[in-house]
């Protein structure tokens, strides 16, 4: 019996689950089951926002923080360890204390007596209230002004064996929308996918999904992304419901929702039918409807869809860009790799396409088509006429 073959077969049988998940999973292993990962670090990150004390830094006297880097931070710089991000928070606190300062030699100045330490303690915390409240002004303005996309690739490259693969490819794709990447076969889209779920690593450039990049923080990543690609990649010993709930394991899915979730995927694909048959015995549609689900079942945010349509029937097809349209519906970004131009030209809120490793035209559908009558007809103009 293969490899695969005796998986299939632990996992179907029960033997040995946790074993084979702890293979399976990547060095960088989730939190314990039992405990949430989506939003962790969110406490720390409000805690090191919160402006210091200022009498713990009149004691500390020396100017330096318990880091034992000096408090004093270029405005603009990232923010270092038990720091305020960009120095905001520490400037803020400098400013109280010089205004303290300036208070007490203007009241001796003029003959009077010296400020009393409750209200130094007054000016301080009133000082540093206002340079708060600005900077989370100038903060929540930034957030209006720049909408953070789902997935940012920067100049991503890629050499496989002999052949350079990408060659400097960019493009951002935003939730909510349909986003086409667009390419005769081998123009480098199925290594671009790889590289943003993190089955690949760049060899230049960058990939981040909501923020997290893929070489930092991979399993954050994954956590995010669903994936369907041509190649359907289901276990054939195991049923179909078998198979959702086996890679809804492996997604980090926990005992609490699994049931949930597995079940509201049978149901929201229509699977009820032919949920506990044997993979090896279903059609390709059914098989493909398998793979939707084993890529949706944890609920990520971005979904990408490697040429999914390519083995199927025409009524298999369009049950594949029904599912897209509703899933963009639900907020989710949705990447689309096809060749099919009709297909793009109908789904796509905005294509990317590349040739040869490289971004040949971007932009909505209507941009990218110009002057032509079809989307098939700029594509063709614009890869004969790239270098």
């Amino acid at each position: 019996m293969s490899a695969g073959g005796e998986q299939a077969t632990w996992a179907r049988d029960g033997h040995s689950r946790n074993g084979l998940l702890l293979v399976l999973r990547s060095p960088a292993q989730p939190a314990a089951r039992g405990t949430s990962t989506r939003h962790a670090g969110a406490v720390d990150r409000d805690l090191r926002d919160l402006p210091p004390d200022p009498d713990e830094l009149d004691r500390r006297g020396s100017g330096r923080g318990r880091c034992g880097g000096n408090i004093r931070r270029v405005p603009g710089a990232g923010p270092g360890p038990g720091c305020g991000r960009g120095g905001e928070t520490h400037a803020c606190t400098r400013q109280a204390r010089n205004h303290d300062r300036s208070q007490g030699r203007r009241s001796i100045g003029q003959g009077q007596g010296p400020i009393h330490s409750q209200e130094r303690g007054q000016d301080r915390v009133q000082s540093q209230g206002a340079c708060q409240k600005q900077v989370s002004g100038q903060a929540e303005h930034r957030q209006e002004e720049v909408s953070p996309a789902a997935v940012r690739v920067d100049r991503l490259e890629k050499t496989l064996g002999p052949n350079k693969v990408l060659r400097g490819i960019s493009f951002e794709a935003q939730p909510g929308e349909i986003f086409g990447l667009l390419g005769p076969n081998g123009a480098g889209k199925t290594t671009t996918l790889r590289i943003i779920c993190t089955l690949l690593a760049p060899d230049a450039g960058s990939v981040e999904v909501l923020g997290f990049d893929t070489r930092v923080a991979p399993q954050e990543v994954r956590r995010r992304v669903g994936v369907v690609t041509a190649e359907i990649g289901i276990y054939p010993r195991l049923s179909a419901r078998e198979n959702i709930t086996y890679f809804a394991e492996l997604s980090g899915v926990l005992d609490g929702e699994l049931l949930r979730r597995v079940d509201g995927v049978i149901e929201r694909l229509d699977m009820g039918s032919f949920a506990q048959q044997r993979a090896e015995s279903l059609s390709s549609g059914q098989k493909q409807k398998v793979a939707i689900a084993r890529a949706i079942v944890h609920d990520p945010p971005v979904l990408m869809f490697d040429e999914p349509t390519s083995n199927l029937d025409v009524l298999a097809s369009r049950e594949i860009r029904d599912f897209m349209v509703e899933s963009r519906g639900r907020g989710k970004c949705v990447i689309f790799s096809t060749h099919v131009l009709h297909d793009a030209e109908r789904l796509c809120d905005r294509v990317t396409i590349i040739h040869q490793g490289r971004v040949v035209a971007s932009g909505t559908t209507a941009e990218v088509r110009g002057n032509f009558r079809e989307l098939e007809d700029s594509f063709l103009s614009l890869v004969e006429a790239a270098p």
